[in-house]
């Protein structure tokens, strides 16, 4: 059971790795994709929903990235500058 929970926390924090990369490099529809498939394991992280908001925002799809951020907000992650870039969406 401690090995499989290990292989889990392993591939969480490999899945975060890729997307953060593929995210830098700007590779917005490749990094919405990682950062859906990684919040399907983890939906309390905030900092993954703010980078899906992101990356959804790049792609002009505004009310999925209204929603990431939101979710960003949600889980108390930089509820500031989650909120505003909610109102960005739309503007």
């Amino acid at each position: 059971r401690c090995f499989a929970t290990f292989l889990l926390g392993a591939a969480v924090l490999l899945a975060q790795k890729d997307a953060d990369a593929l995210f830098a490099s700007k590779n917005w529809a490749e990094a919405s994709s990682a950062y859906e498939t990684k919040l399907k394991s983890d939906p309390s992280d905030g900092q993954s929903w703010f980078r899906l908001g992101e990356s959804l925002l790049e792609l002009k799809r505004y009310p999925e990235a209204a929603e990431a951020f939101q979710k960003a907000r949600q889980n108390y992650f930089r509820p500031p500058q989650s909120t505003v870039r909610v109102a960005t969406v739309w503007v």
